[in-house]
């Protein structure tokens, strides 16, 4: 892919993604599951803004504490490894984007 305003860009091509995890079709939902489920796990959260912002939260906790790992894994298609090194990068992170 290249940027046609950036030279850098049109002769080296420019970097989409910083990590590309591929899952099942369908497994994005398990997949980020897996992630939030870790995020709590590690406490890796921000606090304010979720207590401030949102609702429902110990609902969420309850249907993530439902879920194994071994079934996740193998409704995303991704290893919880996988799932575990994404919520690093996500609670490492002051912003991100996500495609998929």
């Amino acid at each position: 892919y290249w940027i046609p305003s950036s030279p850098g860009s049109a002769l080296f091509g420019t970097a989409l993604v910083d990590r590309f995890f591929q899952v099942h079709q369908g497994g994005d939902l398990a997949f980020l599951c897996g992630v939030m489920k870790a995020l709590l796990a590690r406490g890796a959260l921000d606090r304010r803004f979720i207590d401030s912002r949102t609702v429902g939260e110990a609902a969420l906790r309850a249907s993530l504490d439902a879920q194994a790992w071994p079934d996740l894994e193998r409704l995303a298609g991704a290893t919880r490894a996988d799932m575990e090194a994404f919520a690093d990068e996500c609670a490492r992170a002051k912003n991100a984007v996500l495609v998929w």
